[in-house]
């Protein structure tokens, strides 16, 4: 019997873009490891990095469509970085400000 050591191979590697509509239009890119886990309550949980050797943190990342601030969720997996890049480049031309650099793995 060995034990089993922390290891992250294997894990899912995704993109996590969040598009903020509100008055001022923002997108964030984070990284997503793993799968999401949904709480008792029904939110959703997902591990989240701002850089490739960031913190990685848990956070809720349930969509959010309130009046001021609609809240919207997209993940792209890592071998589609290129398609993620394409997209953020539509949402720049209409208008969406992308908050630091694009992270990638």
């Amino acid at each position: 019997m060995g034990s089993k050591g922390k290891t992250t191979t294997g894990w899912r590697q995704r993109y996590f873009v969040e598009t903020h509509d509100g008055f001022k239009k923002r997108v964030d890119v984070h990284l997503l490891r793993g799968r999401m886990k949904k709480t008792t309550d029904g939110s959703l949980l997902a591990m989240l990095s701002k850089s490739k050797h960031g913190k990685w943190v848990w956070t809720i990342v349930d969509s959010k469509y309130g009046f001021y601030n609609p809240i919207e969720h997209t993940t792209f997996e890592r071998y589609e970085s290129d398609v993620m890049v394409a997209h953020l480049a539509k949402l720049r031309l209409e208008g969406y400000q992308i908050d630091g650099e694009v992270p990638t793995w």
